[in-house]
């Protein structure tokens, strides 16, 4: 008698966003290039692609569409003098502390985002002094099958957004300098950033894009939201540009106090806020 072959484990997804958000996915690892063929063959473009799940609000019904995650075949970092090269997914933090090791700078003003390389290349992640695009020199997309090097000149980047959202990065080419005081720039913004911040709770970071001229998080602010609760979820009595989960927090509890920030802000100030987290639904 045969045995049915038993159907793929589905995890809870919340063990995978930063906020800890998620029902059951089917989540695939794709440890090299052969392997994210077959995947991303098999789900004809129709699956979420994970990185560190930093800005991810996912349901918490079961995903209808599978989940991709680039393994540590895609995590390798090397350098050419001022050149590093870098899969896409490697974690920013270890890239950056690799890139500090070896005396190159460029990257500490980025210290302290939550990310992979792949990841905060799509959304093009900034700082006050400057975004990831500005060391960026080309880049590799896996596309119908095959590998293809795009430039950055090919490449549309605005604030905190790209023309590369919905493509397969598996990596990249950064110019940095050569600064032997990068590490401790680096350590500067972070501790710069945990000051202002609220990371004593698990979050996707900032909610809002800051609009023109404006921080969300004074605008929310403003609006006297610091604090406002929906069960598990809550508006940062820190921060006021971030959600935190206190415990079991939902979708639809963020979903109630993001959909409450921008309609108080809209109201008082005419301006309506962008979300720069990404929902899986």
């Amino acid at each position: 008698m045969s045995l049915k072959k038993r159907p793929p484990r589905k995890l809870r997804l919340s063990a995978f966003t930063t906020i800890g958000i998620g029902g059951p996915a089917r989540i695939d690892i794709a440890d090299d290039l052969a392997a994210l063929k077959t995947l991303a063959g098999a789900g004809k473009n129709n699956f979420y692609l994970l990185g560190a799940g930093s800005n991810i609000l996912a349901v918490d019904a079961p995903l209808r569409r599978p989940v991709i995650k680039l393994g540590e075949g895609f995590s390798a970092v090397r350098r050419s003098g001022t050149l590093v090269e870098a899969g896409a997914g490697v974690l920013f933090s270890r890239l950056l502390d690799y890139c500090c090791r070896n005396g190159l700078g460029g990257l500490e003003n980025l210290a302290g985002v939550p990310g992979t390389l792949g990841g905060m290349l799509a959304c093009n992640a900034s700082a006050r002094k400057g975004a990831i695009s500005d060391v960026l020199v080309d880049l590799d997309i896996f596309s119908g099958g095959r590998v293809t090097g795009v430039a950055k000149e090919k490449i549309k980047f605005a604030y905190r957004d790209s023309s590369l959202k919905g493509k397969i990065i598996i990596g990249a080419r950064l110019r940095l300098r050569e600064d032997r005081y990068a590490q401790e720039r680096a350590a500067d913004f972070i501790r710069e950033k945990s000051a202002a911040q609220d990371y004593s709770r698990p979050s996707f970071g900032c909610v809002f894009k800051n609009p023109h001229g404006f921080s969300a998080g004074y605008l929310i602010d403003s609006c006297g939201l610091k604090g406002l609760r929906k069960n598990d979820a809550q508006i940062s009595k820190r921060h006021a540009n971030f959600i935190i989960n206190l415990g079991k927090a939902k979708y639809r509890d963020v979903d109630y106090l993001i959909k409450r920030a921008r309609a108080a802000v809209g109201k008082k100030f005419n301006i309506i806020l962008e979300e720069e987290v990404v929902r899986w639904t």
